[in-house]
């Protein structure tokens, strides 16, 4: 499995998946899962992971996939949950405030592109509010 866009829809009582060993070298891909109500995730060996440190890569699925309380075997804490989204925030905040500078013809669909490729920044920003760019 390379790509998990015709594969949300008709899982949606799918609360475990295994997803180790496949072809996904996509985050956006991995967002996808948050239009499920996956629980326990289990993802190992994927292209995706080949430029960040494991626990990296850890944080960014906890960031990334709200319904998840277990990955690779391992509780999420609250804690946890909490530092990997600010931590996810901050990564993007930059890129975020870049395009909210664009000129307006070329602001709307950066943005587009951009929640799309990072489905919960909205969700992040009303938690933690606007990126600075001192952050």
């Amino acid at each position: 499995i390379s790509n998990l866009q015709h594969t949300t829809a008709p899982l949606t009582q799918l609360t475990s998946l295994q997803l180790s060993d496949n072809l996904i070298n996509d985050w956006s891909q991995i967002g996808r899962l948050n239009e499920l109500n996956v629980a326990d995730f289990r993802m190992r060996n994927n292209p995706v992971f080949a430029a960040l440190k494991e626990d990296v890569n850890r944080s960014t699925i906890v960031a990334l996939v709200n319904s998840l309380t277990v990955l690779n075997g391992s509780t999420i804490t609250e804690n946890e949950r909490k530092w990997a989204e600010i931590d996810y925030y901050k990564q993007f905040g930059l890129v975020y405030l870049k395009i909210k500078n664009l000129p307006e013809n070329e602001r709307d669909a950066a943005m587009e592109e951009f929640y799309a490729a990072h489905p919960r920044y909205k969700e992040q920003i009303e938690r933690f509010g606007e990126p600075v760019e001192s952050e």
